[in-house]
């Protein structure tokens, strides 16, 4: 699953890392290592365990602890449903959907009137406790480049489509669009598009909207961050090509929450780009922060989405309003 992501594409990687058109018996490409889980083998819940992860917040070394077990709570004290299937009266039915419509990827097209769109396809998931009398956080995941193409099902080969392909459950309404062949993260405007439309037809909350993406994808989410700040509550780039943390830049994201993941010893996209960043942030007051996964090189999208502390620190944030 290694990505290069050069904001200026110099042409595809041989061989394209996964052919991942195939989904070679419910597995991973060849080769995948700590965080990919083996075919047959059920990814953990992430809102039940998994290792912690090390946080950087301007000191080196700041852990972030786990929390264990089915009592996890949001900011807002309400408790983050227990994966579990809902019975014949269970919530679906009461809102007027099929049991089988939560829980599952759910294969969806973006309408419009963008010629030439960037983003057709994409993937949504409705929560295993989903119910249209409650407002449902958003996630808007981006892929990595290996994964573009007009085959909507090479989106669940890895990340976080792949963890909920093979039971993983998130209490979040989640979207994972697919870019065409050739293409990259920079139609801001056709994602706020597909998060508009989200936001007319089911019940999200406005206010707990966010945006991750591995790899060429966590690029995409400096950019419709940086693009769309007042639409997302926070924002988790993982891997990702940072930019150079202009004056511009940091402008727009001083009041977006964000926590960086990134391997240290990642020869895909600079590390050390990801620490500027971070820090140019928090000198101009952001809360931002940098997970280091030490020794870990650029293949981190599994991890990450497999540990807890990622879900949690979305959900303890909401928009803020615009500055006065």
């Amino acid at each position: 699953m290694r990505e290069t992501d050069s904001p200026v594409e110099a042409g595809s990687r041989a061989s394209d890392e996964t052919q991942a058109g195939s989904r070679a018996n419910d597995g991973i490409a060849a080769g995948a290592r700590t965080g990919s889980y083996p075919s047959g083998a059920p990814p953990p819940d992430p809102l039940r365990g998994g290792a912690p992860l090390e946080t950087r917040q301007g000191t080196p070394g700041r852990a972030v602890p786990l929390t264990r077990g089915s009592d996890l709570a949001q900011a807002d004290g309400r408790a983050v449903p227990t994966p579990a299937r809902p019975g014949p009266a269970g919530d679906p039915a009461a809102a007027g959907l099929a049991s089988d419509t939560v829980g599952v990827l759910l294969a969806r097209r973006l309408g419009g009137d963008s010629r030439n769109p960037t983003v057709e396809r994409y993937w949504l998931y409705l929560p295993l406790s989903f119910t249209r009398r409650e407002a449902w956080p958003l996630l808007l995941y981006l892929h990595g480049r290996s994964l573009r193409g007009e085959d909507l099902d090479r989106v669940r080969s890895y990340g976080l489509p792949w963890l909920l392909d093979r039971g993983q459950h998130v209490p979040f309404v989640v979207a994972a669009p697919q870019l065409p062949s050739g293409q990259r993260w920079v139609d801001t405007q056709r994602l706020g598009e597909l998060v508009d439309t989200l936001l007319a037809g089911l019940p999200i909350d406005r206010e707990r909207v966010y945006v991750t993406g591995f790899s060429m994808g966590a690029g995409g989410v400096w950019q419709v961050a940086t693009a769309l700040p007042e639409v997302f509550a926070a924002a988790a780039p993982v891997a990702a090509t940072t930019p150079a943390p202009s004056a511009s830049a940091v402008r727009a994201l001083r009041r977006l929450p964000i926590r960086v993941y990134h391997g240290d010893r990642d020869e895909d996209a600079s590390y050390a780009d990801a620490v500027r960043m971070v820090d140019a942030l928090r000198a101009a007051g952001a809360d931002a922060a940098l997970v280091t996964l030490h020794g870990e090189d650029h293949d981190i999208v599994n991890e990450v989405y497999a540990d807890s502390t990622l879900y949690r620190w979305l959900l303890s944030h909401r928009r803020t309003g615009p500055e006065e």
